[in-house]
């Protein structure tokens, strides 16, 4: 799912760069990057909700090497970091939905919140579609998608931090 969020139309015609080993290399990563965060999440140690803002950051701060880069070699490493910041995000989702809403109330309000994900999926395209349009520049496209990823990284540690002051307020 995740890899069709990437704009590769968005690209600029970079001599060698396959936009096959383009999409596989993004693939790889997110499967590694799944693996990585799943275990992370599984030590105790470490909150799913810390890991997601830092994926989601991550996956963020990736979005500058579109807007700079120039070489095959640069779009591929913004393949792979992207891939694996996207996979991971997508690996700690359930965890921190527990962690956040918690385990006995998952089910009630997992339905929720995919549909207000799926409201960025059907909504992202036309905006990133008409920045395109209104400024002729895919590195737009990426101003425009690093905001709401820092954004979401920003919120959601916000509410670990919530969560974790309300914790200490309770004892």
């Amino acid at each position: 799912d995740a890899v069709n969020f990437i704009p590769y139309f968005l690209m600029p015609d970079v001599e060698g760069l396959d936009p096959v080993l383009f999409t596989y290399t993004t693939c790889a990563s997110l499967g590694v990057g799944s693996i990585i965060m799943g275990f992370l999440s599984s030590q105790h140690s470490l909150n799913p909700c810390v890991l997601q803002a830092i994926c989601f950051g991550s996956m963020g701060m990736s979005c500058v090497i579109p807007i700079v880069a120039s070489q095959k070699e640069h779009f591929l490493l913004y393949a792979v970091l992207y891939g694996l910041f996207n996979g991971g995000a997508w690996a700690l989702f359930v965890p921190t939905m527990v962690v956040i809403l918690g385990s006995a109330h998952i089910r009630r309000y997992i339905g929720m919140v995919f549909f207000i994900g799926m409201l960025g999926t059907v909504a992202g395209p036309p905006a990133a579609g008409a920045i395109l349009d209104l400024t002729q520049s895919y590195r737009n496209v990426f101003l425009f998608t690093m905001a709401f990823l820092l954004a979401a990284s920003a919120l959601l540690f916000t509410d670990y931090l919530g969560l974790r002051w309300q914790a200490q307020h309770e004892q």
